[in-house]
């Protein structure tokens, strides 16, 4: 028997898009997940990608289809309703289209989020993104990629956040032993620190 040698592509992922986006959303969505039991495989919410048991999303397709009253997780469900701008019909839509649209010979869901103009992070988008985090601004920023930024950039960016947020202050100590405050210069209006509690 004669034997024909082959390769095969392995590990291959194609992407299915579906109609749901915003931070807000990307937050409700691992929330709710998260409050009916299923398990993500991500240390934080920030995660852009990450994986969700198959067996566990079509659970809870069947728990939302059918209950009416979801109990002690009513409140908080609502909640994160509300958050993504999304209802139920909508959610189980687009779980329904999790389960189908993914790899049906892989266990697990890959869930994720991704830049749809793939610009690089700004001040704006990292002001937008810490009002949904529930943590500091150090740690908000600690989990933000820094994609399409170079590391002159990322810096510069960090320091610029961290005096919006924080008030903080960072200087360049020259080689004369001059001090030269870094960061941006915004009129007072802009450069208001978030009131967070």
């Amino acid at each position: 028997m004669s034997k024909v040698l082959r390769t095969a592509k392995v590990n291959q992922i194609d992407y299915y898009t579906l109609e749901l986006s915003g931070l807000g959303t990307q937050d409700a969505l691992a929330c709710i997940f998260e409050l009916f039991g299923v398990r993500l495989s991500k240390d934080n919410i920030y995660v852009d990608e990450y994986e969700v048991e198959r067996i566990q999303l079509q659970k809870l397709q069947e728990h939302l289809s059918s209950q009416d009253d979801l109990g002690e997780h009513a409140q908080d469900f609502e909640l994160y309703l509300r958050q993504a701008e999304i209802d139920k019909s909508k959610l189980l839509q687009i779980i329904g289209e999790l389960i189908t649209q993914s790899n049906q010979r892989n266990p697990k869901i890959l869930i994720s989020w991704f830049d749809e103009e793939n610009n690089p992070k700004d001040l704006n988008y990292i002001k937008d993104f810490y009002t949904h985090s529930e943590v500091c601004l150090g740690e908000t920023l600690a989990s933000i990629p820094a994609d399409g930024l170079t590391l002159e950039k990322a810096f510069e960016l960090y320091i610029e956040a961290m005096k919006w947020g924080e008030g903080d202050r960072f200087y360049q100590v020259t080689e004369e032993g001059d001090s030269i405050e870094l960061g941006c210069q915004e009129d007072s209006a802009e450069s208001e620190s978030p009131s967070k509690e």
